[in-house]
């Protein structure tokens, strides 16, 4: 038996498949290698309690250098903010 956390499966609800990349077999999403011939029964779903969903936000913008050059910054509350400029 093959046990894997709710949080990493689909959306923390516990849905989950198997799938084959290559000549390896994984539990999608989460992308855990499991041996050949891994079946859907053959996992455990354990629940490792609430999984907690963060509102992923980012907005783009273009802002003028101070050569007048355009750039283009990303405001991103996931994985920070950044900006094309050089000197970021």
């Amino acid at each position: 038996m093959i046990e894997i956390l709710k949080s990493k499966t689909a959306n923390g609800a516990g849905g989950f498949s198997i799938g084959k990349a290559g000549s390896s077999t994984y539990i999608v999403p989460s992308w855990i290698k499991v041996p050949a011939g891994t079946k859907v029964e053959d996992v455990r779903v354990i629940d490792d309690g609430p999984v907690k969903v963060i509102k992923k936000t980012y907005s783009k913008h273009k802002v003028k250098g101070s050569t007048g050059k355009m750039y283009e910054g990303l405001i991103d509350s996931t994985n920070g903010d950044s900006c094309s400029c050089t000197g970021f």
